[in-house]
């Protein structure tokens, strides 16, 4: 708001001010400028005065804070594109930045990923007791569309694997499913055994 000067003066031979009425209005052009009620407010500052960022403080605890700012105001534009290998904001750029698939293969550090961020999970899979030369086809409870197979260990002593079964882990194209193939490869009968499968979960 503008300031109001409570006096007006008149010149002229004989039109004198009185210092009570001068004071009131330096006071009031004073009280425009101190912290409070009456001060300078967003009304008084002109729409196109284009006040530059530099103005702003820099000092910790002076700062702008998140709470000065409106949803989705910081925008692709203001994100640093730094197209530069290894710098600092490498992983920032227009591609829809972190949201969207943006953190490639590249961005990731050699040997930092480990079994925990993976989401591993596992199953237990009977395998039926083969006569000799028999063959069967076990399901391993899983599927490509929830899952990726990635490896099998026998959870049965002797390692029946070796001694007597060949078993092929393999994929039905038609219904997605994981499955063993087991062969009984020698004279001897089988009794039924367990594999513990490790799959990646997707």
């Amino acid at each position: 708001m503008s300031v109001t000067i409570p006096f007006t003066f008149i010149g002229g031979t004989g039109n004198k001010a009185r210092a009570n009425e001068v004071n009131a209005n330096f006071q009031a052009i004073a009280a425009k400028f101190t912290e409070g009620v009456g001060g300078i407010a967003d009304a008084d500052i002109y729409t196109g005065a284009g006040i530059r960022g530099s103005k702003l403080s820099s000092v910790p605890g002076n700062r702008i804070t998140q709470a000065q700012m409106d949803d989705d105001a910081v925008d692709l534009r203001v994100l640093k594109d730094d197209a530069t290998a290894g710098a600092p904001n490498a992983a920032v750029n227009t591609a829809a930045h972190i949201k969207d698939a943006i953190i490639t293969n590249a961005k990731l550090v050699d040997s930092t990923i480990k079994k925990g961020k993976l989401n591993l999970a596992s199953t237990t899979v009977l395998i039926t007791g083969l006569t000799s030369g028999a063959r069967s086809s076990t399901s391993m409870g899983i599927n490509s569309s929830t899952a990726f197979f990635l490896c099998f260990v026998s959870e049965t002593a002797p390692n029946v694997f070796s001694d007597y079964v060949q078993l092929i882990p393999f994929l039905d194209t038609g219904t997605g499913a994981y499955s063993f193939q087991a062969t009984n490869l020698t004279g001897v009968s089988t009794g039924q055994f367990t594999v513990r499968v490790w799959y990646l979960v997707i």
